[in-house]
């Protein structure tokens, strides 16, 4: 946000005038709040929202500040007018949208107050807000019954979410989203009625007077997009939706709703060309405006990917797909039409298999220009340039086509971020090269499509129109990383890692503070903290050691679930390691009441929040602390995985191997048999149990069994990446094979897991994530381990590419990355964010143990 481009509601005169008043004014990031000293509102309540544009927020401030200020009340407002167009903006929570003023006021206030502010600002207009209900037509303001505090519960997984309490204590959803959810045991305050209770789904609707909608296929707060029967001809169609007053320029005169109708413009130009979509409708409802076209396809390019896998071979021909997205993109150019946002999500796939383009909303016509033309572009898929905000060329487009084309062949998404400091088509080139025998001959274009010379674009253009690709690609030697230059990514990773639990202590934007679970082991204090203990540099000690009370006293405030990875447990192993690696022992206090749970009361058995994950954090602790109930609770956990017998309920009904959801949930290491098994191996290693010890054999043997159908399944083309992850896939089952193999002394065992790491080796240039759990990380781990427990040393080297495969996805130049979590942002927590990136890297460069998931806990050494 620039706020030199926009205008600051807390001028001087307000300011005093508020101070007069006796109201206390403190600015935060978003907003401006007002309170009034020794006012007591409850902790929840009925709320009043003003909606506002940018263009009317200081007039509709000013006409309702009076009566805030004559009223007993909190209220807060947008900082500055360019905050609230973010705010109004498709990128904003579809249950923010709008709320340019909120007000808190006490319950004895609060009807005659809404009712006033609805007559003073009648005739004034703002975005609507969906999550609220309107007081009167012509009057932005609304109502919902919501939290006054930040009142926040935990879920089974952890999650921390927005809550208000029902009249029985209970908590009930008490964040915004976009539809208005009434208070089922307090009377509406206008009506005086309870609401009718909400119905499980709503009812198909009926737009235009023809299109009858069952449901949407995505929503934004600037609108949503529904696929639609026209029920005059029985014919498919896709309906956009553009609300009024969102998405508005800065001079107010144009919002979605123009881009809706420069797209219909757009669309009617485009008419005949074949793989784009036609209009059949345009229509208003009241102030919102609809477009409905034909229907070309169930799925875009992204979804047809994720389902079908690259397109990389003979039935899924990318030189055929490259040829049909540059026929169509001439087409549209002949009409003198750029597109500006050529991406995957706006490829659409027919029942055919042919590509077609959608959504045109921010194309420019280019013999009659509009003076104003939409600005907008996706990262990653639109050049630096339009980003930018340079004037429009063709060339723009032919960038956009190389990156589309980079993502079909190789299911990874192009960098993305401004943080980039010089053009580079460097990862381009590595990220084809790294296909190997896969790479397409169309490989040999696309990084020069994606170049920051528009010339050389239009070269690479004319050789695909002429079908004579140069020869694939080879990787640039800057993401090639060797023994000597794991250091250096070391260092930066933990750099990073410090920002992360800095963040995380400041409650700072993008930190997991901010965000759901934020002291356990998958995203927050927990795994950041347990990787910073590892590195014994006086900063990471002291973060560290911060971390560890901080989480302490998170806990003692909002107690957590259950489990290994989103609960207690994890967060109490992380505790105790910190107050034995620190030799602290208030920490030592800390832990004792932690992770106690029964293990009889926990209904699920797997390793993520489950007894599996719970019976191995209780043998880390009784390693760490020496407490005997910690085995205990050990055994008891481990009793109830063998009297469920996992490894006999799977070999009763094995699951389909290309089946990926029941792979998962079957075998997988988060979900499945190889997190039981592996729980209980590590039980029969620490303390000897005869009974452990015959279930875990009896889940390798299972495994075991299994796994080959799965190697098979791995070389297809249609194979998720997540077939080799830590947590669903190979790399975890791998683990728990080669533990097995060790521990009970059955070489097939480790053969199975050379198989399975010679299948991560080969396929690793599918991930596009770089996390421990769904990632890289987790894969480059489970490499390392072999190389460990088989003494071969290609394995490190595999190690090694992978290494480089996580560099080539990271934002920053070569020497200087930045590393990002699966949102493609810079990002702190063990399982998708850098923390767990860094324990890879620290492992490939100086060993040492395997947190969490590999190494066996063994008899406490106190």
């Amino acid at each position: 946000m620039r706020e030199h481009d926009s205008t600051r509601t807390r001028t001087p005169a307000l300011e005093e005038r508020l101070r007069r008043a006796g109201r206390v004014i403190t600015d935060h990031t978003t907003w401006t709040d007002v309170t009034l000293p020794n006012l007591e509102l409850p902790p929840q309540g009925w709320k009043i929202h003003i909606s506002a544009r940018p263009t009317t927020l200081v007039e509709t401030l000013g006409r309702a500040l009076p009566l805030l200020l004559r009223t007993p009340c909190r209220f807060k407002f947008a900082r500055t007018t360019e905050i609230l167009r973010e705010l109004n903006s498709h990128r904003s929570r579809p249950g923010a949208v709008g709320k340019a003023v909120t007000v808190y006021p006490p319950r004895e206030h609060f009807t005659d107050l809404a009712e006033k502010l609805a007559a003073e600002l009648a005739g004034l207009e703002g975005p609507r807000v969906h999550s609220d209900r309107r007081i009167r037509p012509d009057a932005p303001v609304y109502y919902r019954y919501a939290p006054f505090e930040a009142t926040h519960a935990t879920d089974d997984n952890g999650d921390l979410h927005l809550v208000v309490h029902d009249d029985q204590g209970r908590a009930r959803p008490g964040g915004a989203d976009g539809r208005y959810h009434a208070p089922t045991w307090i009377p509406d305050p206008f009506t005086g009625r309870l609401p009718a209770p909400e119905t499980a789904a709503p009812s198909p609707v009926l737009l235009g007077g023809r299109f009858l909608v069952p449901g949407a296929i995505a929503h934004t707060a600037a609108g949503g997009v529904y696929r639609a029967t026209d029920t005059t001809t029985g014919q498919a169609v896709v309906v956009k939706e553009r609300r009024a007053h969102t998405d508005e320029d800065p001079t107010g005169t144009r919002d979605a709703r123009h881009r809706l109708r420069a797209e219909a413009a757009v669309l009617r130009r485009l008419e005949g060309i074949d793989g784009i979509p036609s209009v059949v409708d345009h229509f208003r409802h009241g102030a919102d405006e609809f477009l409905a076209t034909t229907d070309l396809g169930p799925r875009d390019l992204r979804t047809d990917v994720a389902t079908h896998g690259t397109h990389t071979t003979t039935d899924r021909d990318p030189g055929r797909l490259a040829a049909r997205l540059t026929r169509l993109v001439d087409a549209v150019h002949a009409r003198g039409v750029l597109i500006r946002d050529l991406a995957p999500k706006n490829v659409v796939i027919t029942d055919q298999g042919h590509p077609c383009l959608v959504d045109f909303e921010i194309s420019h016509t280019l013999d009659a220009p509009d003076p104003h033309p939409p600005r907008g572009w996706t990262p990653g898929y639109s050049p630096p340039e339009q980003e930018h905000g340079a004037p429009a060329r063709l060339e723009d487009d032919l960038y956009s086509l190389g990156a589309t084309l980079l993502y079909a062949v190789t299911g990874v998404d192009p960098p993305s971020r401004a943080t980039r400091a010089v053009p580079d088509d460097g990862r381009a080139r590595t990220i084809l090269a790294a296909l190997g025998d896969r790479t397409p001959a169309v490989a040999g274009v696309i990084p020069d499509l994606m170049s920051p010379d528009p010339a050389r674009r239009v070269h690479a253009m004319e050789l695909l129109r002429s079908g004579h690709a140069p020869q694939p690609p080879n990787a640039d030697p800057r993401y090639t990383v060797t023994p000597a230059g794991v250091d250096a990514l070391v260092t930066t990773a933990l750099d990073q890692t410090h920002e992360a639990a800095r963040a995380l202590l400041t409650g700072r934007d993008r930190s997991p503070a901010g965000a759901p679970s934020p002291t356990n082991q998958y995203q927050g204090a927990a795994g950041i903290g347990m990787e910073l203990l590892r590195h014994h540099d006086p900063r990471s000690r002291s973060l560290a050691h911060a971390l560890a009370h901080w989480t302490s006293g998170f806990l003692a405030l909002r107690p957590a679930p259950p489990g290994l990875q989103l609960g207690s447990c994890g967060t109490a192993v992380f505790l105790a390691m910190a107050a034995r690696e620190l030799d602290d022992p208030t920490l030592t206090d800390a832990v004792r009441p932690l992770a106690r749970t029964v293990p009889e009361t926990v209904s699920s058995t797997d390793h993520t929040s489950g007894l599996a994950g719970i019976t191995l954090a209780q043998l880390h602790l009784w390693r760490l602390t020496g407490d005997q109930t910690r085995l205990d609770l050990a055994r008891r956990g481990a009793r109830l995985l063998v009297d469920i017998g996992s490894a006999a309920t799977v070999r009763a009904c094995p699951p389909d191997p290309g089946d990926h959801d029941a792979t998962t949930s079957h075998l997988g290491l988060a979900h499945g048999l190889a997190g039981v098994t592996h729980a209980l191996l590590c039980l029969d290693a620490a303390v000897g149990d005869p009974a452990a010890r015959a279930e875990a054999t009896a889940g390798l043997e299972v495994l075991a069994h299994l796994l080959p159908p799965l190697l098979e399944q791995a070389d297809h083309a249609t194979a998720r990446p997540m077939t080799l992850a830590s947590c669903q896939g190979l790399a975890g089952i791998g683990t728990v094979l080669l533990h097995g193999g060790s521990h009970t002394g059955q070489p097939h065992l480790t053969e199975l897991a050379v198989s399975a790491a010679r299948r991560c080796r080969a396929h690793a240039p599918r991930v596009a994530v770089t996390g421990q759990c769904c990632g890289l990380a987790g894969v480059g781990e489970f490499l390392l381990d072999t190389a460990t427990h088989t003494g071969d040393t290609a394995h490190r080297d595999a190690a090694l590419g992978v290494a480089g495969l996580i560099l080539v996805r990271s934002d920053g130049t070569p020497d200087a990355p930045v590393f990002l979590d699966h949102t493609r942002e810079p990002g702190g927590g063990w399982a998708s964010g850098v923390a767990g990136v860094l324990a890879f890297l620290r492992r490939l460069a100086r060993g040492g143990p395997r947190d969490w998931w590999g190494d066996i806990p063994h008899a406490p050494d106190m």
